[in-house]
């Protein structure tokens, strides 16, 4: 017996379950959240970034300690000499042989044809001494001849004897070049058995040259802070005859 088609029951149609939306709407407000809190991380850092010292930065930079002015200090002016002071100064030991003014040991040479261009005042405690300045031949140096060119000389105290420790200084410009030298008079060197105690060297050159009102020769305390005499000016000669200047200095007498 055979069966017919249409005796076949029909197998009823499958349907599918309706997708779960449940899973989607999570994701959904998981994906919102994320975003709503990027937006506001990136605010924070904002309010960082132009105000590191808000409430909203867990760790502001250190304030720097303000800096205190601090006073500066001003130099103590030196302490000013009454008028009447009076120099002192190291005696130089007792000579039976004490040189006088005119027992210079100075070969005899014409008289200089001019003189300083700035005479000492009367209130300073040093002057020039009346026969100074005087040229003539290096006699400190024979052996160097005319390769030396200077001053020499002495300084005497209100009694005509040699005084020791005090500074020379020559200053001013010759042949183009600045001249800056010092010396304390009765300095230990060979010249002082040329020009005897009390007496002083300065060195210009290896020769002679030529100057008019250039350089000048003042006397100061040890501290080189007070003059004792004028700027005396004086004028040299291209001359192995006069290579060698003569400026003696004395105490004025201490006025009551």
């Amino acid at each position: 017996m055979t069966l017919e088609p249409q005796d076949i029951p029909e197998e009823e149609e499958q349907t599918s379950p309706p997708p779960k939306r449940s899973s989607a709407l999570v994701w959904n407000i998981l994906t919102g959240l994320l975003l709503t809190a990027t937006v506001a991380l990136g605010f924070v850092f904002s309010i960082i970034f132009f105000n590191p010292q808000s409430n909203l930065n867990p760790v502001p930079p250190t304030t720097m300690p303000a800096i205190l002015p601090t006073s500066t200090a001003s130099p103590t002016p030196k302490e000013v000499l009454p008028p009447t002071w009076t120099p002192t100064f190291t005696s130089a030991p007792p000579s039976t042989n004490t040189p006088d003014l005119t027992d210079t040991p100075i070969p005899a040479t014409p008289e200089p044809t001019s003189t300083p261009t700035a005479q000492a005042s009367s209130d300073m405690p040093f002057q020039l001494s009346d026969d100074s300045p005087t040229y003539t031949e290096n006699f400190a140096h024979e052996d160097q001849g005319c390769e030396w060119f200077g001053i020499g000389g002495q300084i005497f105290d209100e009694e005509g004897a040699p005084i020791n420790d005090i500074l020379v200084t020559v200053k001013g410009t010759l042949g183009g070049e600045e001249i800056n030298r010092f010396i304390f008079s009765g300095f230990v060197n060979d010249f002082v058995e040329a020009y005897g105690e009390g007496g002083y060297e300065v060195k210009l050159g290896d020769s002679p040259i030529a100057s008019q009102d250039s350089l000048y020769i003042q006397l100061f305390e040890q501290t080189n802070d007070l003059a004792l005499s004028d700027k005396i000016y004086f004028d040299t000669y291209d001359s192995c005859d006069r290579n060698l200047i003569i400026i003696d200095f004395v105490q004025e007498p201490v006025q009551d």
